[in-house]
């Protein structure tokens, strides 16, 4: 479980900036959910979204809540013009929240755009669009309109729910809501604020589950959520004790699946984690936090519910299925196994996938399976921070240093030169021990200029070695191909 203590959940000023900023966060992914399952709401009209939200504690005002709204649009359904060299759809997005009688009480909005490469891209009817909007609302029950306006085709769709904020003021032990995740990522400590990145809080990057649904290949429930007021005494002992379980919609009684005791580092604290529900037959449940706190002898809850449904272990793959699950392998599967799993028919194919992370796991007799949970958050991370273009952050993976990500973890030190008249700018990264090889360190050059680091020259064992390279970093004459 990540668990993690802050002073200043909101970051208050930079939360409010959003409320006047004109661009949204984009998150665009390839998902392939049945859209016939989802638990949250869904707008109405031309455009097919959905939508959900959370509520958590305004740091600037205890007693207000700081709302996110979380959006899920369908690609295939907006116009696209050329822009240079690749298509894209302006998309228009807006809340507005009133009181029970219809009073507006707020609202923020804005555009954003949506890009494709191509058309061909574009004809992928399972690619999602994700976005988030933010405000900061009075304790009470409220309501929310969710507008989405094609610019291009004048297209419109809405939606409507109610709100309840609760007063979080109150001085007992409290949990915020619950956010579902299709993953939690980690952010390093000096990434500096996420002016334009509402799915950053508290230094992990949520990116949204507007569904809650769950089956096939995706077993692991990701959620994030926030802890308030717990007794901090530096002279004594801070340990409180967490309790995630899950709960059938037809039982009251839930099932425990993670239960830990954790250090406070202060009043509050955040829960950013997953836990394996592949054990689960298909149906409705509860996900459920409760949080003891010894010191005071209180307790909280919060849960939210979501769904199991079976999986979908269908006699033919799609080229993109079998595409992803190739990139997934890449930098981890021998070269003979590759040529067994091109061999194999579609049902075999997903017995491999099963099987390879299986032989990996280094805990078997646990629901959890860390080395296939690392991989994949390595991979989630390299998209994040190393792809190459903004909006279509699904290529990072591909590039020099989301390989070495990947293959090799975080480095332990990093070493940043920037642009200069003897050479462009670069990066060494250092790793303290790796197994086998000791100290070790990669060098990554900005040859374009474009923030696009080339890996030229390693220490490691099987890594490319140039013994010229401080030479050719002063000249900028580096073979990337050598």
């Amino acid at each position: 479980m990540f668990a993690t203590n802050y002073s200043n959940h909101d970051s208050d000023a930079n939360r409010r900036c959003f409320r006047a900023a004109a661009l949204s966060l984009i998150l665009a992914l390839v998902l392939s959910l049945d859209a016939t399952c989802s638990l949250a709401v869904e707008g109405t009209g031309p455009l097919r979204f959905r939508a959900d939200h959370a509520t958590y504690r305004n740091a600037a005002n205890a007693r207000e809540g700081y709302v996110e709204f979380y959006f899920e649009l369908k690609r295939i359904d907006f116009l696209f013009r050329p822009v240079d060299s690749l298509l894209q759809a302006d998309i228009h997005a807006w809340v507005h929240v009133s009181d029970t009688a219809g009073t507006p009480i707020d609202s923020v909005g804005g555009v954003f755009g949506s890009v494709a490469a191509d058309s061909v891209a574009l004809a992928d009817s399972n690619f999602l669009i994700f976005f988030a909007r933010a405000l900061v609302l009075p304790p009470g029950e409220c309501r929310a309109r969710l507008v989405v306006t094609d610019i291009l085709s004048k297209a419109s769709s809405e939606v409507v729910f109610p709100v309840s904020v609760p007063d979080f003021s109150r001085p007992e032990l409290t949990l915020s809501e619950i956010e579902f995740g299709y993953d939690i990522i980690p952010q390093p400590a000096d990434s500096g604020p996420a002016l334009a990145d509402l799915l950053v809080k508290n230094h992990y990057k949520v990116l949204p589950d507007c569904r809650g649904v769950l089956g096939g290949d995706r077993r692991r429930l990701y959620f994030y959520s926030e802890v308030y007021n717990l007794a901090f005494d530096p002279a004594r002992d801070n340990a409180y004790d967490v309790t995630i379980s899950v709960a059938s919609a037809d039982s009251a009684a839930g099932k425990p699946v993670k239960v830990q005791k954790l250090t406070k580092a202060g009043n509050t604290a955040v829960l950013a984690t997953g836990v394996d529900v592949r054990d689960l037959a298909a149906g409705a449940y509860s996900l459920r936090i409760d949080v003891s706190d010894p010191a005071t002898g209180q307790k909280a809850r919060a849960q939210k519910g979501f769904r199991v449904v079976a999986p979908a272990w269908a006699d033919t793959l799609t080229a993109s299925d079998i595409q992803r699950m190739r990139d997934i392998f890449a930098y981890i599967i021998r070269p003979e196994q590759l040529q067994t799993f091109e061999r194999l028919n579609a049902t075999g194919r997903r017995t491999f996938w099963v099987q390879f992370w299986k032989d990996r796991d280094p805990s078997p007799g646990t629901s959890e399976n860390e080395f296939k949970d690392e991989h994949l958050r390595r991979m989630n991370y390299a998209n994040e921070r190393f792809s190459v273009g903004y909006q279509n952050r699904t290529d990072g993976w591909r590039t020099d240093m989301g390989r070495v990500y990947i293959v090799y973890g975080p480095p332990s030190t990093i070493e940043r030169y920037p642009f200069t008249s003897e050479g462009q700018p670069a990066e060494m990264w250092y790793y303290d021990s790796l197994t086998g090889q000791g100290q070790v360190y990669f060098l990554f050059i900005d040859q374009s200029g474009f923030g696009e680091y080339n890996m030229v020259h390693s220490t490691a064992r099987g890594e490319r070695r140039d013994p010229k390279w401080e030479e050719q970093v002063r000249q900028g004459t580096f073979d990337r191909n050598k």
